[in-house]
């Protein structure tokens, strides 16, 4: 295992969705429960509404995008984060003439209490 990588020399790859090009950060060969990766979805891209078992947290570092989590739709940009707990429907449709660049974990462990008054969703 490399403790350091530069994620400039990194090539990005398709995604195991095909919405959206990633590079790993952390993967299943760090740790086997969650991951870290960045994605890159390109301008007027849409994801087709979808559903997982694991919580995904975005971090917004660049682009504009319109998500929708459930009955609920809100524009982000950057700086933004976006909780999707487990099993809720969402989508992402990119606006603008920039790719959103974001980065987004996976929890697949399900270790998080959500009664905790640590977590915010």
């Amino acid at each position: 295992m490399d403790s350091f990588k530069t994620m400039s020399k990194i090539e990005w790859t398709s995604s195991s969705e095909g919405e959206a090009d990633e590079k790993i950060i952390i993967g299943k060969d760090i740790c086997k429960s969650s991951n870290l990766r960045m994605i890159r979805i390109m301008p007027r891209s849409k994801s087709i509404p979808h559903s997982h078992p694991q919580l995904q947290a975005f971090y917004i570092i660049s682009g504009k995008a319109r998500i929708t989590v459930e009955d609920q739709e809100i524009e982000v940009g950057e700086n933004v984060r976006v909780i999707v707990k487990p099993n809720q429907l969402h989508s992402i449709t990119v606006i603008g003439e920039t790719p959103l660049i974001a980065i987004v974990f996976d929890e697949f462990d399900q270790c998080f209490d959500f009664s905790s008054p640590y977590v915010d969703f």
